[in-house]
Formats: structure tokens, C-alpha cells, sequence
């Protein structure tokens, strides 16, 4: 593994206080620059309604899920990263997380009435039922329906993939149900009852495909005072060392759970972890496995989702080599002294791994940065890029990035009122590594 050739951000390019939502003074960037921008609604010509969430990779077409009112998804073809073409529209509820399956010929696409322009507070069985869709993308241009797995009440906000086997797909879906405060921007409760990971696998047929249960995992633990339980996302691998299936489940306050799934009908914990100093956050939001060996080591990374708190969070690095006893060994945080004064508005979100020790991670208002980790105890930022485009009509925070993945050598990021960004590094590409990875 060799260290990165990109030289560190210096200073502090991201700062507190300003008008977040002019998006010319966010024209900035270091080692990170734009290569394609693509608008993923209708057939990509112009913004449609709502914002854009979550991505997929499935070989060179890219998945990218969108709120309401719009809903659905789009099928972005990346053959040529420098001209995308929007390919394929779904449309449907409002969708969070998405999923393709590993030969490209099914998307999943979860929905959950408490997704931006969803809630319905006075009639909450309207826009019923919640859960998710499992749609035929063997044409790209003709996404269809191939079936509906309803989950009440208010459905999973995230969803995850991994094909085990050649003869077991396992679809991973986290839901829970939130008492929320408009008013403070708060989170009060998560309901004990609806909060767990059902654990699922994909059967097809030659009528097509669906979603059945196998089990379901829950921390039943009661929270400290001030604290919430509940299942954000998850993420599977076998582990390289022990050869055990597991299950990394990033739990809100109740930490990082990791399970024994290797019978997938009976889920067993066998760790959990949550000391995150020198951040007082827990407020797990992703839990991911780097796909190779860093340092010599077998390396998770668990990074929080902030509401508001007077930090700006971090995301942290963990050696579980032996799944049973993780240790922390570093962290990062976005330089500058920044804090989450507005709900979610420089916390970090969704993050992507690589097989050089490099993370790449969406962080909201705070943009797209890419970070060397191939030392855990001393990640170091090295890149980063400030979506900035207009957009009429929208006058919320600009960038507000969801999230970001690596695609090859580039990296793709989602701006939610703006859509998707392709990016490469002022170097140009970063040295190609496979897309995606099959646990």
C-alpha cells in the first residue's frame, strides 16, 4: 500500500459562518476537481422536485435514489465518466437508501414516510405502505416493478446488499420509527418496538425476484437518559481472518454492534464498541470494512450522523482483526473549528472505502473530502470539493452532499438539491481499483 501522492489540505477552507445558501461563495476546492455534473431526474435535462439521496454502483450505471415529491430513481450510465447519460427513470414513493444487486439485473430502493416532503402527521397511514421495491433493471432504459416488500409502519430508511454465495443474496433492512421535534430539529425517541435490522434474502424466480425474512436482530437494551437505540445501517462481510460472516451494525448510541450471521436465521452479537473519544458524539450513522488490509490490519470505520451539537463529530478508525475485541486506533474531522448549529448541517454522512487506506466522505454543508488512512492513527485530509452549482427555487443549505463513493479512480458524490457530481483528483484519475466489492 503506498501512501497517497496528493499533498495535505492546508488551512481551513471550510468556515462557520456565512449564507449557506448562496452557492457562489462555495466555489472552492483542493486536489479534488469536477469532471461531469448530471441532473438524475426525468431524462436529466433539467431538476425535477425533491432532492437526490443515496447512489449505487452496478458496473459502469450508477443508481441514484430521490425524495419526494419526484420519488424513484434514476439509471445514470458512467461508461464514459465525462459524459453521463441518464438512461433509465423508476418512479415511485420517495426512496432512501439504494441497492443493485451484484450482476446488475435488480435495484432495491427503500421508503420511509420520515424522508424530506413524506411525513404526513395528520394521517399517519396516508402514502401507506412503506418498504421496499425490488425492480428489474435488466434494461436500463425500462426499469420495472418486480415486487413490493411492505414493512410497517413508517418502512427502512437503509438498506444493504451483499451476495454471500452463489446461492444466497441477504438484503439487510434497517427500521425504526422517530418521535421527532420540527420545531427544535431534534430527535426525542425511537420506539423500542419498531426499531431492529431484519435480515432478508433475495429469491428469484422466473417470474422475477423478492424479498424474503430470515430473522431479525435488535439491541434490547433501554438507553441511558438522553440517548436513542436504534439501527441506522449496516454492512457485511466474511472476515479475511476469522472466515465468519458478520454483520457490522452502526446503532446509533448503543455504538457499533458486530454479529455472527453466518447461519443468517440466527444472528449472535459478538462485540460492541462505544468509545469515541475525543468526540462526545455517538450517534452512529455508517459502520464499513476497508476491502484490503491496512497497516496489516483488518480496519472498520464508523462515522455519526449529528442533528446539532457543539462539534462538528468525527469519523472513526478501528482495528477488528479480531472481530471480538475492536480497538480504537484514530480518527478524523473535517478541519476547522466547525459545529453543527442547524440540524445536520456539517455532520458528517455516507463514506466509501478503497484498497489503498483512502476515505471518501460526504459531510453536508461541508462538501465532498477525501482522506489518507493508510496510517489509521493519523488520517490526513488530502482533497476536497464544494458543490456549488444554482439552482432556482431552492433555498436551502448549498452544497448539502449526501453522500460519496468511489468509482475506479473517480469519485461520485450526490448533492441533494443538485444531483450528481463525478470528480477526479487534480492528478487526474486515482489508480483504478475494482467497483464495488461481493462479501
Amino acid at each position: 500500500m503506498q501512501p497517497s501522492p496528493l499533498a495535505p489540505v492546508e488551512g481551513e477552507p471550510v468556515v462557520q459562518d456565512h449564507d449557506h445558501a448562496d452557492a457562489s461563495l462555495h466555489a472552492n476546492a483542493t486536489n479534488l476537481r469536477l469532471v461531469a455534473h448530471v441532473k438524475p431526474w426525468g431524462d436529466g435535462s433539467a431538476y425535477g422536485n425533491g432532492t437526490v439521496n443515496e447512489l449505487a454502483i452496478g458496473g459502469s450505471h450508477v443508481y441514484v435514489s430521490r425524495s419526494n415529491p419526484e420519488g424513484g430513481f434514476a439509471i445514470v450510465d458512467l461508461t464514459d465518466p465525462r459524459a453521463p447519460q441518464v438512461v433509465g427513470d423508476f418512479r415511485s414513493e420517495g426512496g432512501g437508501d439504494v441497492e443493485v444487486t451484484s450482476d446488475g439485473l435488480y435495484a432495491l430502493l427503500s421508503t420511509q414516510r420520515t424522508l424530506p416532503g413524506a411525513q404526513t402527521a395528520d394521517n399517519p397511514t396516508a402514502r401507506a405502505p412503506r418498504g421496499v421495491y425490488v425492480v428489474d433493471v435488466s434494461d436500463k432504459s425500462r426499469p420495472t416493478l418486480s415486487s413490493f416488500f411492505p414493512l410497517p409502519t413508517n418502512g427502512p430508511h437503509t438498506i444493504h446488499y451483499a451476495r454471500v454465495s452463489p446461492q444466497l443474496e441477504l438484503v439487510l433492512l434497517q427500521t425504526y420509527d422517530l418521535v421527532t421535534n420540527p420545531v427544535a430539529g431534534s430527535l426525542e425517541a425511537a420506539l423500542p418496538v419498531t426499531q431492529r435490522v431484519y435480515i432478508t434474502q433475495l429469491v428469484r424466480t422466473d417470474q422475477g425476484a423478492r424479498l424474503e425474512p430470515l430473522s431479525a436482530y435488535q439491541v434490547t437494551d433501554l438507553p441511558p437518559q438522553g440517548r436513542l437505540f436504534f439501527p441506522h445501517d449496516a454492512f457485511v462481510e466474511r472476515h479475511p481472518v476469522t472466515g465468519q460472516l458478520l454483520m457490522y451494525v452502526a446503532y446509533w448510541d448503543a455504538g457499533l454492534r458486530i454479529v455472527d450471521i453466518s447461519d443468517p436465521r440466527r444472528p449472535a452479537e459478538i462485540a460492541a464498541f462505544t468509545d469515541f473519544a475525543p468526540s462526545a458524539i455517538v450517534s452512529l450513522h455508517d459502520a464499513r470494512t476497508f476491502p484490503a488490509p491496512v497497516a496489516g490490519m483488518h480496519v472498520t470505520v464508523v462515522g455519526p450522523e449529528i442533528v446539532t451539537a457543539p462539534e462538528a463529530g468525527q469519523i472513526t478508525f478501528l482495528d477488528t482483526t479480531d472481530p471480538t475485541a475492536p480497538r480504537k486506533l484514530g480518527w478524523w474531522s473535517i478541519p476547522g473549528d466547525l459545529t453543527v448549529d442547524q440540524p445536520f448541517l456539517f455532520s458528517p454522512h455516507v463514506f466509501d472505502l478503497d484498497r489503498q487506506g483512502r476515505v471518501v466522505i460526504g459531510h453536508n454543508h461541508g462538501g465532498v473530502w477525501l482522506i489518507d488512512a493508510s496510517d489509521p492513527t493519523n488520517a490526513t485530509s488530502i482533497g476536497h470539493y464544494m458543490p456549488h452549482e444554482e439552482r432556482e427555487g431552492d433555498w436551502g443549505p448549498r452544497p448539502s452532499v449526501w453522500g460519496a463513493r468511489f468509482f475506479g479512480g473517480y469519485i461520485l458524490a450526490t448533492d441533494g438539491p443538485t444531483g450528481l457530481y463525478v470528480l477526479e483528483t487534480d492528478n487526474g484519475p486515482l489508480p483504478a481499483g475494482p467497483v464495488g466489492r461481493v462479501a
